[in-house]
Order: structure tokens, then C-alpha cells, then sequence
């Protein structure tokens, strides 16, 4: 029987035989169908996700405002923040959207002031943290409180 693939995934079901030699094929036959099903499903989340992302540019009504307005609205954010303790908004800020990510990211003046609290943290993460604020600021002089 000649079944058509799927227009917009390219699966095409029933190419698995129905009857086996053995149980071994079976279980290879399965786990190789399990396994092309869930590249489908990981392409399928992919393409949703830049949908998704497409679709919130789209509709964001701060996309208009110039990256320069924006980085002088986060900077009041962060610094309205920066006495509280374990809080990093750049990283709440840039997860809004990838517009808002982008100018973040690309805003040293947002990175030049850093809080470390080293107790409960690993100094691995505390020396990463710190070397992302530097890398972020720039040329920007830091503020490193501890």
C-alpha cells in the first residue's frame, strides 16, 4: 500500500514493517521510527519557536521606540535594583523579547555595575557572572561591590 508523506513534515507513516523476524529487529525497527519522529518534533519546535518570536516583533509596541530610549529606561530599571540583593535585571530585561535582548546586550552602561554575593554561590559561577559583566561593559568603567 503507497502512502503519501505529509506535505509539511515530510513523515511518511507505515514504513514500518508490521510482522518481524525477531524480537531484536523489532526493537531496533521501533527505536530507529522513535527516533526520526522525535527530529520531526524537534524541527517542528524550532519553527514554531521563530514563528513565535516573529509574531511578538510583530505585535511589540516598544518596537518603535529607538534602542537609545530604551537602554535609558533599563538603565533606571537597574539602577532603581541595584541595592537589591541577588537581582540582575539585565537578564529579566533581555528575556522580554529579542528586540529587548538585543539592546541589552548591546548596552555597556548596563553591565558597569556589578553585585556579587559569593556566599551560597559557586565561585565558578561567580567568576562567570563577573567576567559577563566585564565582557558587557566594555570599555565602561565597573562598580564591583561585593
Amino acid at each position: 500500500m503507497n502512502q503519501t508523506a505529509c506535505p509539511r513534515c515530510s513523515y511518511h507513516p507505515g514504513n514500518a514493517p508490521l510482522h518481524f523476524d525477531s524480537e531484536d529487529q523489532e526493537v531496533t525497527i521501533i527505536s530507529q521510527e522513535t527516533r526520526r519522529i522525535n527530529d520531526l518534533i524537534r524541527g517542528l519546535y524550532g519553527k514554531r519557536a521563530r514563528y513565535l518570536r516573529r509574531l511578538n516583533a510583530i505585535r511589540s509596541s516598544t518596537k518603535s521606540l529607538p534602542p537609545e530610549i530604551l537602554t535609558d529606561i533599563f538603565q533606571r530599571v537597574c539602577s532603581s535594583l541595584k541595592d537589591s540583593s541577588g537581582k540582575y535585571p539585565q537578564f529579566t530585561l533581555g528575556a522580554v523579547s529579542t528586540h529587548w535582548r538585543t539592546v541589552v546586550w548591546n548596552s555597556p552602561q548596563l553591565w558597569n555595575n556589578v553585585l556579587l554575593e559569593p556566599l551560597g554561590m559557586p565561585v565558578d559561577s561567580l567568576a562567570q557572572l563577573l567576567q559577563l559583566h566585564l565582557d558587557n561593559a566594555g570599555s565602561a568603567p565597573v562598580t564591583l561591590r561585593l
